[in-house]
């Protein structure tokens, strides 16, 4: 995935495919409980999909109010993951999901959200994010990873969006080698 993929067409587009995702699960279960099917529209203005834009375009570093993407970030896992998603322990490894584009824009909001806003940062989230264990991460700032440092985080999302702009093949290099941060 490059960031010049993360556009708002790409956002739109994931939105369709997550909506045929969800209906696809409704018809399971409505056809196990023997309820009647029923197609849910795409919307264009819904909240989903200008949340879904907004997260994109913050992703990218541009100017988006972060109190509406960490509101749409927290509503989207949620219902992603059934309501598990609090516990960053209790999400799929970000490996599973990093091919898809909305999975590297949650990775750079989040990133993004992290040195800009005053939540702290738990090691557990971050090391997920990366897709590393958390001793791993704790190894690398050298603490004893009760919060992770803002600078620190800072200098992870610029890795990963020059990482991302990169128009070379760097498939043969790990993820991300936090000692050159």
């Amino acid at each position: 995935m490059k960031l010049n993929e993360l556009t708002d067409d790409t956002a739109l587009a994931e939105c369709r495919r997550l909506l045929n995702v969800i209906q696809a699960d409704r018809a399971v279960q409505n056809a196990w409980l023997g309820a009647p099917q029923e197609q849910l529209p795409f919307d264009e203005n819904s909240a989903f999909v200008r949340g879904m834009t907004a997260m994109f375009r913050y992703a990218r570093g541009e100017a988006v109010p972060p109190v509406l993407v960490k509101d749409f970030i927290d509503t989207f896992l949620t219902m992603m993951f059934c309501g598990h998603a609090s516990n960053s322990l209790a999400l799929p490894p970000f490996r599973r999901m990093q091919d898809k584009p909305w999975a590297a824009a949650w990775r750079l909001a989040e990133l993004r959200l992290a040195f800009e806003t005053d939540d702290p940062v738990e090691p557990q989230q971050l090391a997920h994010l990366l897709g590393i264990q958390t001793a791993e991460l704790c190894a690398q700032i050298g603490a004893h990873c009760s919060e992770v440092p803002r600078n620190f985080i800072q200098k992870l999302y610029e890795t990963i969006k020059a990482e991302l702009t990169d128009r070379h093949d760097d498939s043969h290099k790990h993820a991300l080698d936090l000692k050159e941060t």
